[in-house]
Order: structure tokens, then sequence, then C-alpha cells
């Protein structure tokens, strides 16, 4: 009962792209994962097509908005765009989008190349980030190898080497 409460409240009381919550696509993503984390433990015990439907629809839009607006930058990319790709990463193996999954998992990698160096730390420099963009990319790892797609050698490698440095931070 509490997180229905909790859950429909949100959803009742910010309609898409009207409301704070709609600021930019990264905390849709992070919503999203949140959400789809919660909604399958608790759909385990939840028989109410009619708050499942609502999250569904909930997490479409989540989906429509992150696409519609990507936090991509001509110069450099940061944990926003990242964490955008996550959000794609997650909606999409919860809709089982074929397409979106193949597009963000090959963002997904061009990011991780991109965001951090060769010994693995991250360009921005931030123990926190570091740590928080690490944390997101393993459960994207975890999505991607159970719907069997490749991670390349040299993305495996550096994920090692970002692992290393956290620990040695």
């Amino acid at each position: 009962n509490f997180y229905r409460t909790q859950i429909e409240d949100f959803i009742d009381n910010n309609k898409p792209g009207r409301s704070i919550a709609w600021n930019n696509a990264m905390e849709c993503s992070i919503r999203s994962i949140n959400l789809i984390s919660s909604f399958e433990f608790i759909n385990l015990n939840l028989h109410d097509n009619t708050l499942q439907n609502k999250i569904i629809n909930f997490l479409k839009e989540n989906l429509k908005f992150i696409i519609n607006n990507l936090e991509y930058s001509y110069t450099i990319n940061s944990n926003h765009y990242l964490f955008n790709i996550f959000g794609l990463i997650y909606l999409s193996n919860f809709f089982n989008g074929e397409e979106i999954l193949n597009i963000s998992s090959k963002k997904f990698f061009n990011e991780i190349n991109t965001q951090f160096y060769n010994d693995g730390g991250n360009f921005e420099n931030s123990f926190n980030y570091h740590r928080f963009n690490l944390e997101g990319i393993i459960h994207c790892l975890y999505i991607l190898k159970l719907r069997q797609i490749k991670i390349p050698n040299n993305i495996q490698k550096k994920i090692k080497l970002s692992i290393d440095f956290l620990f040695t931070i």
C-alpha cells in the first residue's frame, strides 16, 4: 500500500513535461532505473493491473523524454549523458526494445572509452563521479550480458582499470 500510494502520488502530480520532475533527461533516467528496479521487486506480489499499467505508461513517457532530450555535447559529454544512456539501456531492456538497446549499447561503449582514461580514471577527476558512473556501468553491463550483447575487449579492460583505480583511491 505504501508503494502504491507513493508511486501513484508521484505519477499523478508530475505529468510528463509539466513539472520540475521533467527538468532533464538524467533525472528521468535515474527515476526510470529506480522505478524499474522497484517495480520488478514489488511486482512479485502486486496483483493490481491498474497500477501496473500506470507505471508502464509512465515509463514509456520517461523513455520518450530521454530520447528527445539527450544531454549530448559536440565537445565533451558528462555524467548526465552517460546516465541518459544507462536509462535507455534499462528502459529498452524493460520493454524489449532491441533497436534502442543496440544503439544505446554502442553509445555506452563509446562513452566509456571517451569518459575514462587509459589508466582507469574518469575525466571529471572526481572520486564521487568516478564511483557514481562506475556503479551505473556495472549495472548496465549486467543487463547487456543478460541480453547477450558482446562487451568489446578494450571496454572490459578499461572497466577493470577503472575498478582498480577506484580501489586505489
